[in-house]
């Protein structure tokens, strides 16, 4: 009974959590997020928490670590809690593991990470000497954060590309929010505020995004680069918050002009998929730790809610992502572009044919001028020079099968996919049209050369 209360009220914590913070995930909320699960963790204890944390409890204003508590941050590999996993030694041939008996002609002892004696890896692990309710509350607080995870994740969409419209975006807000059947009793906002969110598709640089985004928003150039240097060191930026659809889909509508892609989601699903964030950072920091005498109980209860049943939580509007295939952003902008590429790979080999005629047609004037003076010592020795012979019609259709370089008349065997820019792309990014931005279908492909 005391473990259920105790569940109960870590669901609602973080079911309430992003309206505690106003839906903006700053430092602090990520902090706040991470003491939560702590002191869940340790059963609301003080006692606990103190052991837990080796009595280096961290002070006010710092990121609680449980690794930096136990001062595993470096060469966690050689602590007392890696005693029974696998090792590796590197040799000038290779890596072998230590654990693979195969590859070694006698029994090999590790001092660090082979089990003790008394200890037998192949039947059921000790039971640990921890008091029971830290121990249950270590797994219902792991278990409760992974399930929080997976209801956030799956309903988030996974094509960040598809149309957006008024309609669209406050559906799935309302297919995101989380069930009150398993004690997180979300109340229903009747007016929610919504993010608009700008995403890193490596394909285009800081600076011409800072000057899209300063433009859409109306605001200064230097917001403009706050908002794109975030989006390059963390993938994506919230750019604007806003309770009106309408404006947001007018500032989504100019960003998208360059080809980058940008959603709109609602602020809370925003702040929760942050929450999801620092859980998976929360349960990377404490996988190595120890508690008390237990070198290894963090690490099997995670394996083990790892493998339980997803307790259902929300309404997973997007559970099945993947099933059909991934979205492939580079190939749908591969497909786009390929019109494109075909006219221009048209006519370049137009050109080139007509290079080639232009050079055969004088190499034969020269040819008949060097005739007409007689001069025959003179034609024998421009013959084992190497005269530049007029090319075949069959080897001028060849050259229609393949790519040259202009630039070295080499030929290639691979066609080369060049970078395509947007129209105007040396002027600048607040000067250039939206019309011109927004693309036009190719132009036909000219006529070849008869």
């Amino acid at each position: 009974m005391l473990v259920q209360r105790y569940e109960e009220r870590l669901c609602r914590t973080l079911a309430d959590f992003p309206f505690q913070y106003n839906f903006r995930y700053t430092k602090d909320a990520s902090q706040a997020l991470k003491r939560v699960l702590f002191r869940f963790l340790a059963a609301e204890k003080d006692g606990y928490l103190n052991e837990l944390f080796k009595g280096r409890f961290p002070e006010d204003g710092v990121e609680w670590s449980l690794s930096d508590a136990q001062g595993l941050t470096e060469e966690m590999e050689y602590t007392e809690a890696a005693r029974g996993t696998p090792c590796v030694s590197k040799y000038e041939k290779g890596l072998i593991p230590s654990h693979y008996e195969e590859a070694w002609d006698r029994p090999v002892e590790c001092a660090i990470h082979t089990a003790h004696a008394h200890i037998n890896s192949e039947k059921q692990p000790q039971q640990s000497r921890l008091p029971e309710d830290l121990q249950a509350c270590i797994g219902m607080t792991i278990g409760r954060a992974l399930d929080y995870f997976i209801d956030v994740v799956s309903c988030s969409p996974e094509n960040l590309r598809l149309p957006k419209s008024q309609e669209s975006i406050q559906s799935d807000e309302e297919a995101s929010r989380l069930a009150s059947s398993v004690c997180y009793d979300e109340t229903p906002d009747p007016n929610p505020e919504y993010a608009l969110i700008l995403w890193n598709d490596e394909k285009h640089t800081v600076m011409e995004v800072a000057a899209q985004v300063a433009r859409a928003c109306h605001q200064p150039d230097r917001f403009g680069k706050a908002k794109a240097e975030e989006t390059n060191d963390y993938g994506r930026s919230v750019v604007e918050y806003s309770k009106n659809i309408p404006e947001l889909l007018k500032i989504a509508e100019v960003i998208e002009q360059i080809k980058i892609t940008v959603t709109i989601r609602s602020s809370r699903d925003t702040f929760r998929e942050q929450m999801c964030g620092t859980i998976v950072e929360w349960l990377h920091d404490i996988t190595g730790c120890s508690v008390g005498d237990d070198h290894a109980i963090l690490r099997q209860t995670i394996c083990c809610e790892l493998l339980k049943t997803w307790r259902l939580g929300s309404e997973a509007s997007n559970r099945n992502v993947g099933q059909d295939g991934l979205d492939d952003h580079a190939a749908d902008s591969d497909a786009e572009l390929a019109p494109v590429r075909l006219v221009t790979r048209v006519v370049h080999r137009r050109d080139l044919l007509a290079t080639f005629q232009a050079r055969a047609a004088m190499d034969d004037s020269d040819s008949d001028s060097a005739e007409d003076e007689g001069d025959e010592q003179e034609n024998e020795q421009g013959d084992e020079q190497g005269h530049i012979q007029q090319p075949t019609p069959a080897a001028v259709t060849d050259v229609d099968q393949m790519d040259v370089d202009p630039d070295h008349n080499t030929f290639l065997n691979t066609d080369v996919d060049l970078e395509m820019r947007t129209p105007n792309d040396m002027e600048d990014g607040a000067e250039v049209s939206e019309a011109a931005f927004a693309g036009y279908p190719p132009p036909p492909p000219p006529p070849l050369a008869q």
